[in-house]
Formats: structure tokens, sequence, C-alpha cells
């Protein structure tokens, strides 16, 4: 989840209300991840970062400033948080296989604010870009009001039917002799952002609440689990009658 690699999508769009020149406009997606620093040691709370605040030394950084010089055409960076939903359970996938495996641990108990984007309106947000973004200005969207990391998270594991509230907490001595639980760095401490540039510039509504999106999820993973259990169920009758044939075969092969 939030994407681990930055990718680029084009558009098209008349002039934009927030200015931009018409014509054909590359938008650059930066995920959240690559744009904080890469060490435990450098990283601090971050709280409500805007488009002024940045990393200068962050590889993603420098990234978007050189498409920014190398590009003859409207470019336009929207940058996103974690990212979630159908389509992009990285994050919970991870989660979830670390609380089965017992090797989850909450950073600091998890009791810390996070931005989140779900994938529709990531979907609309790059949308909006595409057609209203102003050339050479990034633009951050989230889901709206931060959330709590462990709250979040716990509902998301519930829609596997998975519990990590008795999971201990990483922190202080532990971290010396523990295994890190498998959370990108700019989730282990409190890290929002503000997208009050992409509502105001390019009309940007983040459509799909989080409700909405955890009831699909979970819609989502128990059909899964019903198409799962339709296979093994075949599977099984497949071999059932496979069984009886060879039966069959071999009490003919008897009577002859």
């Amino acid at each position: 989840g939030g994407g681990d690699s930055s990718s680029s999508s084009s558009g098209s769009g008349g002039d934009g209300a927030g200015g931009g020149a018409g014509g054909c406009r590359l938008v650059k997606l930066s995920p959240l991840s690559l744009l904080l620093p890469t060490t435990t040691t450098t990283i601090d709370a971050v709280v409500d970062v805007d488009e002024r605040s940045s990393t200068a030394t962050s590889d993603a950084f420098v990234g978007e400033r050189e498409v920014f010089s190398a590009s003859h055409q409207n470019v336009v960076v929207v940058r996103l948080p974690l990212l979630w939903g159908v389509g992009a359970t990285a994050m919970l996938d991870l989660a979830a296989a670390a609380v089965k495996d017992g090797s989850w641990r909450w950073y600091s108990g998890g009791r810390y604010k996070i931005s989140t984007l779900h994938i529709q309106n990531c979907i609309e947000g790059v949308l909006k870009a595409a057609v209203r973004g102003n050339s050479r200005q990034c633009y951050y969207i989230t889901d709206g009001q931060p959330v709590e990391f462990r709250s979040f998270v716990q509902r998301l594991l519930a829609v596997k039917n998975l519990d990590a509230s008795n999971c201990g907490d990483y922190w202080g001595l532990y971290r010396l002799v523990a295994v890190a639980p498998p959370v990108p760095l700019y989730l282990q401490k409190q890290c929002t952002v503000i997208d009050s540039k992409a509502r105001k510039q390019l009309k940007y509504k983040s459509l799909k609440k989080i409700d909405e999106g955890v009831k699909e999820l979970r819609d989502y993973y128990q059909e899964q689990q019903q198409q799962q259990r339709i296979a093994a169920a075949e599977a099984q009758r497949q071999q059932l009658q496979l069984q009886q044939e060879r039966q069959v075969e071999e009490a003919k092969g008897v009577e002859v």
C-alpha cells in the first residue's frame, strides 16, 4: 500500500480551473513512501505536510525536478499517501501475513495519525490533475481527515477476520532484539498531509468514504473465500469421480 515506486500517466484536457495551459498533461505519481527520509535515524514526526515542504535530498523530489526540467509538456505531480482498497491491498496483505505468523508489532502502540487514500479517490484525483492541474505544480490527495494508524489497520485486518489488538509494541529497547514488522518507514510515526491545494485548484473531492471502502473490501474477500470454497468443492468432486471411474475399470478387469 502507498506504492513503492513512482509511476506516471498522461491525460488530456482543456484549460484547467487552476489556470494550467491546455493540451496534454503528464501526471507523475509520487508515493509518500519515497518522499520522506529513508533511515530511522533521520525520520521524525512529520505532521501536515503541504506542497512547500520537501526533503531536498530525497530521490523522489530530485526525480520530480528532473521531470519538470526535462519535459516540454505540461507536467503535474500528484503525491500519494497510504493507498488502500480493492486492487491496492499491499499494506493489508503484509500486515495480515505478519499477524498470522505472530511477527506483527505496533510502532509506539500505533497511536498516531496518518493520511490515507482509497484507490477510487486516487483515480479521481489523478483525472482531476490531468484536466485541471497547473503545469509544474504538486498536489497531495487524501481521503480527508487523518486517521489513527492502529484503528485503521485494525479495521482492514477485520475484513480478513484477523485481530492484532493483542500484538505487542515495537519501541524502546525492544527494537534491539526484535525483528521489525513490515511497516513502511513513513507509517512508523505520525505523518499527515494537506490536500487543500488539490481541493481548491483541481476541485478534487474524496468521493469514496472510508466506511464504504472497508465494506467493499469485506465484500471482496468474502467473495474470494466463496469462490475458493466452490473451487475446492469442485476439485474434490472431480477427484471422487476419478476414483469411482478407476474402481469401475478395476472391477471390469477382475470380471474378465
